[in-house]
């Protein structure tokens, strides 16, 4: 199931979970990897805002999707 994929219209983040505590933003355009993983959604959202910071697009859409699943494990 993908978070946001990179289609050049309002994503250049490709985002999907790998597992039970896996995500990867594969193809990432800022890891010096062919990608980035984490196994929390909180180094995940953080590692989204980067992305914003370096100029790339990631849909507001994504984050809210990320917060909902972080206030859903905090229940």
């Amino acid at each position: 199931m993908s978070y946001c994929r990179a289609n050049g219209t309002d994503s250049d983040a490709y985002v999907m979970k790998t597992g039970p505590d896996s995500w990867w933003c594969c193809g990432c355009s800022i890891s010096e990897e062919n990608g980035f993983v984490t196994n929390t959604l909180q180094k995940l959202r953080q590692h989204l805002s980067e992305h914003l910071a370096a100029g790339s697009k990631v849909p507001q859409r994504t984050f809210e999707r990320i917060d909902r699943e972080i206030a859903a494990e905090s229940e």
